[in-house]
């Protein structure tokens, strides 16, 4: 049987027919193979629309996220400043009329941290993102923004240089950074 098998392979007309039966068959299986692909793709495509979905929503958990931890900060550093700070009119650095302004100390702070060059310098950064946070450019708007958000990430807002000024300031005069960012954040609000 496989001396049959090897003179009729060996022969013109045999091996002919079993290459041609090989590519047949590969083909089929081919052609097989590339359906097959095709209808898993089909069905798996909303797995792509539902990733992307996935992807949009997840941004918007991150900001939300970014947001509350701002938040719970501020409430955080709020308390901290009432513990520890005095009763206003005795070493407060603020004066609570309208509109907020610096005590003769807050202005001394103010020009001990040099806060007004560290300003100067970053005005342009800092104006952006006052105007892309508050669109209305109503006074009350800007004051909370600055009195919120520079207090709590002066990163965002200041080079590391800037914040190791005022970080001294703080340490060497018993405040917590929060209280003296807030010093800063009326300097902008008025800037």
């Amino acid at each position: 049987m496989l001396q049959v098998l090897k003179t009729v392979l060996i022969s013109p007309p045999g091996s002919f027919a079993f290459v041609f039966g090989f590519v047949v068959l590969a083909g089929c299986f081919a052609f097989w193979l590339h359906g097959k692909f095709v209808t898993m793709l089909a069905e798996h495509a909303h797995v792509k629309a539902d990733c992307e979905k996935l992807d949009g929503r997840l941004e918007a958990l991150r900001a939300d996220m970014h947001e509350i931890r701002g938040d719970l900060a501020y409430i955080k550093n709020m308390v901290n400043m009432q513990v520890n700070t005095p009763v206003q009119g005795q070493g407060s650095m603020l004066m609570a009329h309208s509109p907020l302004s610096l005590t003769d100390i807050g202005k001394s702070a103010a020009a001990e941290m040099d806060a007004g060059a560290a300003i100067a310098g970053k005005w342009e950064s800092i104006r952006a993102r006052i105007d892309a946070a508050v669109p209305g450019r109503n006074p009350y708007d800007i004051q909370t923004y600055c009195l919120e958000k520079i207090p709590v990430a002066p990163q965002d807002y200041f080079d590391a240089g800037d914040i190791d000024r005022f970080k001294r300031y703080a340490f060497e005069h018993g405040r917590t950074l929060f209280e003296c960012m807030k010093v800063v954040g009326i300097l902008v609000r008025d800037k």
